[in-house]
């Protein structure tokens, strides 16, 4: 599990303990919903039972999220996704690009449907899940990421 939405439910919180001194105290309502958006813990479930599968989000009491039924799916990739950009950035900050890398898990269906189920920022979480999956039903699984990180270990400088 991860806390994806730290960051936005802190900001949050800060933003209307601010607005409601400056603007109205009806901003009092954005610390709460900050509160609970920074206690918030997402992660994927998966229903061996149902075969179905979904990136949840943990609001402390419930959890939401779109379930995916695995009884269509023929194969499952996981996906290196390296992304760079360039960006404006203030005077204090690195000026080198900036680098995103995921691990993308995708569903393929019968018809060639791909369903982008989660996008990791860390392998062996990818790996825990593609494993989990492995052992419901006999998909065709094919990890590419594996592949990447065994070179990428090979070609280190030393």
């Amino acid at each position: 599990m991860t806390y994806e939405f730290l960051i936005h439910g802190i900001m949050l919180s800060v933003a209307g303990i601010f607005c409601c001194f400056i603007i109205h105290p009806i901003c009092l309502t954005a610390i709460p919903v900050g509160i609970i958006m920074s206690l918030s813990k997402t992660g994927i479930e998966i229903d061996i039972t149902e075969k179905k599968i979904r990136k949840f989000i943990s609001w402390i009491i419930f959890r939401t999220g779109i379930w995916y039924n695995l009884h269509r799916i023929v194969k499952i990739e996981l996906r290196f996704n390296n992304q760079h950009s360039k960006i404006t950035r203030p005077l204090y900050m690195n000026k080198g690009d900036t680098t995103a890398k995921t691990y993308d898990l995708f569903l393929i269906s019968d018809v060639g449907e791909e369903i982008l189920v989660n996008e990791f920022t860390k392998s062996q979480l990818a790996f825990k899940t593609l494993d989990a999956l492995n052992g419901i039903s006999n998909y065709e699984i094919e990890n590419q990421v594996e592949e990447i990180l065994k070179n990428q270990i090979k070609t280190r400088k030393r």
